[in-house]
């Protein structure tokens, strides 16, 4: 899912069902349902849509939510839309904020900005939607209800599109947009969920259905809850978790896939020391949400842990982004409670969670995300110059003179370790849950490289869209809770 300068131009947003929630094995099929609508555009005005640089913060917040929709323009500013007030999704919202991150500010005042009322009819209410940033200046939203809807940065109106023909109207779909062609692809979104749809989602073009992998240990049909994303760098999309009820028990997509062209394939190793970070998530063992933060080491492939958050703080199905060096959370559920309104923010530098926000992005570094990625590039401050949000999961580089610092104390520790314990990589009794190639107990380097969590206890978590598929060492699902 990484390589060596992996980048990002926006995020998928975060989708969960609505319908059903259970701490046990669900055993009952879900149907796809294949909607046929006559498009019909309606346009209606927001209020203050269009993005303001100002510095000012803003005293008005979003209500706490979770499975919204949330997409990032770079690294200047997060946007979060509709969500669920309450764990479930049965009472969504049609809330629609922007974060500016080009701005510093503390977690007790959020740099919050309105882009239409809460009581706005006009704006219809939804949850387990998904967005996706088209352009620089609009941004496109899928959901199941009300379908799809284009919103512009520019004049501060959306315009709701309806659902082309032939799409699958299903929860927990994501969209992402490939910004050299326009085309919106949504893995499972065509033809009864068994391929990809691709189409314009300004102009409805007549949608493309590209199928999806199939093969005895290929789960990527009929899936949902899965993470998708473009990368700019590898001119590509990449998809990371997601389930089946096609199959029963349900089964996990444990690979990491990447389509480029016109076909897929998987992604096991990367190159460049890329690291993933996983926060938060929800353990197998006793079905409770974690605050731990994981790293993975995309070139050794070994798990570290960074700082836990407070235990009061663990969560699933939160909006999240990373600017400059901070990486910052904010909604999801925890049990049967949907988490404050006080996001959560954590210093990669320092590993450490902070209550202050510092920016290090230019409120004139470009006007899109391909831009902005090339300035970041260039000479963002702090440790993080190529950043990919991924639903939770989030890829980063340190500064290469620092890289390089790290690599000579790293160098000298191995040399150190091995005169106690042995070459690197050559696997000892008891190294089950260290060894990158094996993490144990049936889970394989393909499911360990697709956010595998190993618990203490031997049996695996799962991380998808913030950690809330779980896994036991058989690869069964033991519990889902979107």
């Amino acid at each position: 899912m990484v390589i060596n300068e992996f980048a990002q131009q926006s995020t998928a947003g975060r989708a969960s069902l609505s319908s059903t929630r259970s701490a046990s094995i669900p055993t009952s099929s879900k149907t796809m349902r294949t909607l046929s609508l006559t498009t019909t555009t309606i346009t209606v005005l927001l209020l203050s849509l269009v993005s303001s640089t100002a510095s000012a913060q803003s005293t008005i917040a979003p209500v706490p939510v979770t499975a919204g929709g949330y997409v990032t323009d770079g690294e200047k500013t997060l946007y979060i839309r509709g969500g669920s007030t309450t764990v479930g999704g049965h009472n969504p919202t049609n809330q629609f904020f922007s974060l500016d991150l080009t701005t510093s500010w503390s977690a007790a005042s959020p740099a919050w900005k309105s882009l239409v009322s809460a009581s706005t009819a006009a704006v219809p209410v939804t949850a387990n939607n998904s967005l996706a940033m088209s352009g620089s200046n609009q941004l496109v939203e899928w959901s199941a209800t009300p379908g799809l809807t284009v919103y512009s940065l520019d004049n501060g109106s959306s315009t709701f599109k309806g659902f082309p023909l032939g799409l699958t109207a299903e929860p927990g779909l994501q969209i992402a947009i490939n910004p050299s062609t326009g085309a919106a692809n949504v893995p499972c979104g065509t033809s009864n969920g068994d391929a990809m749809a691709q189409f314009n989602p300004l102009t409805q073009a007549a949608v493309n259905a590209v199928a999806m992998p199939m093969g005895a240990s290929d789960i990527m049909q009929k899936i949902s809850y899965y993470s998708f994303v473009w990368s700019t760098v590898r001119s590509s999309f990449l998809l990371l978790g997601g389930f089946t009820y096609s199959q029963n028990p349900p089964r996990c997509n444990e690979a990491l896939w990447e389509f480029k062209g016109s076909s897929w394939s998987r992604v096991v190793r990367t190159a460049g020391g890329r690291k993933m970070v996983v926060f938060g998530g929800q353990r197998a063992t006793d079905w409770k949400p974690i605050s731990g933060i994981y790293i993975l080491d995309l070139d050794t492939l070994e798990w570290t842990s960074g700082t836990a958050a407070p235990s009061q703080e663990a969560r699933l199905s939160m909006a999240c982004t990373v600017s400059g060096d901070y990486f910052i959370a904010w909604g999801g559920e925890a049990g049967t409670a949907v988490k404050g309104s006080t996001p959560l923010i954590y210093n990669m530098k320092t590993n450490q969670w902070v209550d202050q926000y510092t920016s290090t992005v230019s409120v004139n570094s470009g006007s899109g995300p391909n831009t902005n990625i090339a300035a970041i590039a260039g000479g963002a401050a702090g440790a993080v110059v190529l950043i990919a949000v991924i639903v939770g999961v989030v890829f980063y580089r340190r500064r290469q003179q620092r890289k390089n610092a790290e690599k000579e104390t790293a160098d000298a520790k191995d040399k150190a370790m091995e005169k106690k314990d042995g070459p690197k990589g050559v696997k000892k009794a008891g190294d089950d849950l260290k060894d990158p190639q094996g993490l144990g107990n049936n889970s394989s380097v393909t499911a360990f490289a697709a956010g595998t969590i190993p618990n203490s206890d031997g049996s695996n978590t799962l991380s998808k869209d913030g950690g809330e598929m779980m896994v036991d060492k058989d690869g069964r699902v033991v519990s889902r809770n979107p």
